[in-house]
Formats: C-alpha cells, sequence, structure tokens
C-alpha cells in the first residue's frame, strides 16, 4: 500500500513540476516582456524594429510587407500568413533604430500576450506572441528566405533576401532621436537633470556676471537654496545682510552637475561674490520666483559618447514673486502636454555625458547654451 502511495506521489509531483501548456492560458494573458534591445534587425541593410524575448530578437510580423513580404490575416481561421511576395523588389520603408542608452537596455517595452492567433511563414508554422495588437516572431524564423548572420562587434543581426535590392549607403544613426526608446524614468531623468539648470537661471552667454566662476557659484547658491536650504546661511553682523555658502557644499554641487570646480577664491572683478575663510558670500536678496522647468525633445548620441539633447523651458505664471515650484509631476511631461498647461519661455541645446552618481544613472553637463523669448 505504501508503495502505491509513493508511486501516486511521485506521480503528481512530476505532473505539477511540467510548465503550463498553451490551452492553460487565456487569449490575453500576459505571458512574458518584449524588452528593449541595442541589437540592430536588418533585412538586405534596412533596419527594421526590433525586440529581445529569452534572449532572441523578435520582430513584428506585420511589418515585413515593406521588406519584401505580402501579410494576411485570416479572421475565420485565425491565422496571420506571411509569404515572400517577389513582385515586390524594394524595401519600403525608412526605418532607422535609434541608439539604446545601456541603462534601457533590458526594459520592459511590451507585454507579451497570449494569442490563439497562428502565424505561418509560407504555409510554415512558427511561433508568436501579440504586443499591442501585432504579431511578433522570431528573426531567426526567416532562414528560410536567406542567411541569418550575427555580428556581435556590431550588435547587429542580419538578414539577406536574394531578389530584393539592398541599402548600399550608410546608416547615419546620429540623426535618429533616442528619447522614444528610452522608459518614462529616463526622460524624467533627462527633464529634472536639465531643471536643475533652468531654474537656477544659468546661461553662460548672461552677461550679468563678470566670470564663468561667479555665475557657477550662483548656480551652487540657487540649486542649494532649493533642494538643501539647511547648507545655506545668512550672516547679518553687519549693515549688510549676506548669503553664505561653503566652499565645501560648492564644490559638491559643482563637481555633481560639472564634473569640476572653481578655486576657492573671490572670482576676478567680481562685484557679487567674495571668499573668505572656506566660505562664500554675496549680498542677500529676495523676490525671485523658482518655477522655471525643462523638458526634452529630442536626444542624440554623439561620436564620442556624449548626448546631444534639445529642449523647452516652461514656467508657471500662476505663481507669485519668491515662488517655489513644488509640482514634481511636471518633469514626467510631454513637449505637448507642457505647452498646453504652463508658458514656454525659451529653448536650447545641452550637450551631456552619462553619469554615475550615489549609484543612480544620471548626466554631468558639458555644454549648454540657451535663446529666451521674451
Amino acid at each position: 500500500m505504501k508503495r502505491i502511495f509513493l508511486v501516486i506521489m511521485v506521480c503528481m509531483l512530476i505532473f505539477c513540476a511540467l510548465p503550463m501548456s498553451s490551452s492553460a492560458y487565456k487569449i490575453g494573458d500576459t505571458i512574458g516582456y518584449a524588452l528593449t534591445t541595442d541589437i540592430v534587425a536588418t533585412i538586405n541593410g534596412y533596419h527594421i524594429p526590433s525586440y529581445n524575448v529569452d534572449g532572441y530578437t523578435y520582430i513584428v510580423a506585420e511589418d515585413l510587407s515593406y521588406y519584401g513580404f505580402s501579410v494576411n490575416y485570416d479572421n475565420y481561421s485565425r491565422s496571420l500568413s506571411v509569404t515572400r511576395d517577389y513582385s515586390q523588389s524594394w524595401v519600403s520603408k525608412s526605418y532607422v533604430k535609434p541608439f539604446v542608452l545601456a541603462s534601457s537596455v533590458g526594459n520592459r517595452a511590451h507585454n507579451l500576450l497570449y494569442t490563439d492567433i497562428k502565424t505561418y511563414l509560407d504555409r510554415n508554422y512558427t511561433p508568436s506572441y501579440n504586443i499591442n495588437g501585432q504579431t511578433i516572431i522570431s528573426f531567426d524564423a526567416l532562414r528560410a528566405y536567406g542567411d541569418v548572420l550575427y555580428d556581435n562587434n556590431k550588435r547587429e543581426i542580419s538578414l539577406t533576401i536574394a531578389g530584393l535590392n539592398t541599402n548600399l549607403y550608410s546608416v547615419d544613426r546620429q540623426s535618429v532621436s533616442i528619447l522614444d526608446t528610452m522608459s518614462a524614468p529616463e526622460k524624467r531623468e533627462v527633464n529634472i537633470f536639465l531643471s536643475n539648470f533652468s531654474e537656477a537661471f544659468y546661461d553662460p552667454n548672461n552677461d550679468y556676471y563678470t566670470s564663468f566662476e561667479e555665475q557657477k557659484l550662483s548656480f551652487a547658491e540657487i540649486h542649494l537654496s532649493l533642494n538643501s536650504w539647511n547648507e545655506v546661511s545668512y550672516d547679518y553682523s553687519n549693515n549688510y545682510g549676506y548669503v553664505v555658502i561653503s566652499a565645501e557644499s560648492v564644490d559638491r554641487v559643482l563637481n555633481r552637475f560639472f564634473g569640476s570646480t572653481i578655486p576657492h577664491e573671490t572670482p576676478a572683478n567680481s562685484e557679487l561674490w567674495f571668499y573668505n575663510n572656506g566660505k562664500f558670500y554675496r549680498p542677500a536678496s529676495s523676490g525671485e520666483s523658482y518655477t522655471r522647468f525643462t523638458i526634452a525633445n529630442s536626444m542624440y548620441v554623439n561620436e564620442n559618447g556624449t548626448y546631444k539633447v534639445n529642449f523647452d523651458i516652461y514656467y508657471d505664471s500662476s505663481l507669485g514673486g519668491g515662488a517655489v515650484l513644488d509640482d514634481k509631476t511636471v518633469y514626467s511631461l510631454t513637449p505637448s502636454q507642457a505647452s498646453l498647461k504652463y508658458d514656454y519661455i525659451g529653448s536650447g541645446t545641452a550637450i551631456v555625458k552619462p553619469k554615475v552618481y550615489n549609484n543612480s544613472n544620471t548626466y554631468e553637463l558639458v555644454d549648454y547654451n540657451v535663446v529666451y523669448d521674451w
């Protein structure tokens, strides 16, 4: 009797260990994820949108209609048929895959949904998933149409199809904005980083300041006032009030945002700041509003690994003098959303480079130019 019981238990354990069959899923169930990938998929040299699924490159089957295939859906049989269309000898899509930030590789781009639709490549069944109403299949499934090769140095997987034109021109990936490949938190980080400069009125071309050192001191002061106010003090020991910040605090802020700091001395020709015994001083003032914020509208990869970011600056005109923008949701807005709710005041371009600070991915400013629409 014990032996029979043991046999039953073993059989039950084996059954439970078996993976769920497709019949166990309902249509629309999430069964995995399509991830962002830096690998470029090409057909005869032309880029085609791609994802990573379980370590393999996947593409949208419907996209193949631009690459020499006919794609037809039959609702009666619940099937998608992809066939080589030999009347098509030219690729009719000019897609270029943007560069993908290293921190974005592996991000969840889409849910993989279970579907009862069967996909066939010239009548040969191939596994498929649904993402946003479209079908994705493995790029390797296209081996029936030509050689599929992978070049790890280029991070490229390619298919060459006979009878289809080949792209003879180099693809300029640097002309394609990478913002669309970035997750919402990554876009938000770009906006927050750049907003540190707009909220501090940072403008290297502003002739109000006598030197870059003077302007960077003012940047550090405003940044500390808004983000670490306990590091800013006031000295009213004489007839004038002074704002006081330590050289140590200045060093920390400037190294964080610029990668370098300034000498511990009074800036040359400065009538605004002076240095004394480890601290910087300037005459106290009040009344400024800090309601500006920045939204990136495009971002490009430069050959040296830096990024060129084009941005717009907005402000909240409903807040009065001395106000501070407390609504942190503004950093998640798109350009169109920001323009509907806030006042546009200028645009600019920044060159930034990736940086890890306090174990988080962020940026460091290399160059900054802004033009205000006054």
